[in-house]
């Protein structure tokens, strides 16, 4: 009894027990859950561990993946559980999002073997431009749990690593952990404390949609960039999922790239650059990159 009482204990939290339907359907690795849930990945790794602590799920590695499926070595009980989740009403998305990812999983499957490149890696590429760019002092605007600031700090001078969230804070400190060039800040990225022309670069990577009014963040990204500085922008294309709203307090929808070049433009920005080849990708979550000079 208290071993079923602990077990339900850990479904009780929502993520965890989405994640538990999505794996009584199909086998899943953390890329893919991640894809579906819209989730960073280091918190569906914390849910996927709290959930094989009470075995409730099991991992399996194939190739260069472990994926994670729901244990079936629990009494008929459990079986009644999965099956009841698997008929609920899929109100969320998740089940939608997940026959998306496993026809992407179908696709790369049939990709012939010539275009799989061993020891292929956007890490190494990354930390590759410590020796093509030069010495640069960044601010990375809302910089989340600080996955893509240790990756910049790689090959910058200096990175201010910024995020209004204490929590996130404090899972990029971890993250960063040993790296010497970040500094992390405190504050709303729409006052920055920053000094004018005090950087080079400012990266903004999936945080404008969080923000009721981004020409404010990108005016202040003007004025911290010196003379030639650039910006550089990472977000979602307009999309339908307004589960994100409640579930992740996002506040756009995805931006549209008029939109985001006419705030550039007012910010204060030329030569603005949008790449929108993303919108071809499979839905639901499509990537939209700018870019501008000071």
């Amino acid at each position: 009894m208290i071993e079923i009482a602990e077990r339900l204990k850990v479904l009780g939290d929502q993520t965890r027990l989405r994640i538990f339907r999505l794996l009584a359907e199909e086998s899943l690795n953390v890329g893919e859950l991640t894809s579906i849930l819209g989730l960073a990945q280091p918190t569906i790794s914390k849910h996927l561990r709290e959930l094989k602590n009470s075995s409730l799920v099991e991992g399996v590695r194939n190739s260069n993946y472990s994926y994670y499926c729901v244990s079936f070595s629990h009494d008929d009980w459990w079986k009644i559980l999965t099956q009841k989740l698997s008929e609920s009403d899929d109100d969320m998305g998740d089940l939608a999002r997940l026959r998306e990812v496993l026809r992407q999983r179908k696709e790369k499957a049939e990709v012939p073997d010539r275009f799989i490149v061993p020891g292929q890696s956007w890490e190494a590429w990354s930390r590759s431009f410590h020796w093509l760019l030069p010495s640069l002092k960044v601010a990375d605007l809302g910089c989340g749990d600080g996955i893509f600031t240790v990756e910049i700090a790689r090959w910058a001078k200096q990175v201010y690593a910024i995020d209004c969230n204490a929590q996130f804070l404090k899972m990029a400190r971890r993250q960063a952990s040993g790296i010497k060039n970040i500094r992390f800040i405190k504050e709303d990225i729409q006052h920055l404390s920053l000094k004018a022309r005090s950087v080079n670069l400012v990266v903004i990577s999936h945080s404008l949609h969080y923000i009721k009014n981004p020409l404010k963040v990108l005016k202040e990204a003007y004025r911290i960039a010196n003379s030639g500085g650039r910006i550089l922008i990472l977000d979602l294309l307009p999309h339908h999922e307004e589960w994100v709203i409640p579930q992740l307090n996002h506040i756009w929808l995805g931006l549209k790239p008029i939109q985001l070049s006419e705030w550039l433009q007012k910010a204060g920005f030329k030569k603005i650059e949008l790449d929108t080849s993303f919108k071809h990708a499979p839905k639901p979550f499509r990537t939209l990159i700018a870019t501008g000079i000071k």
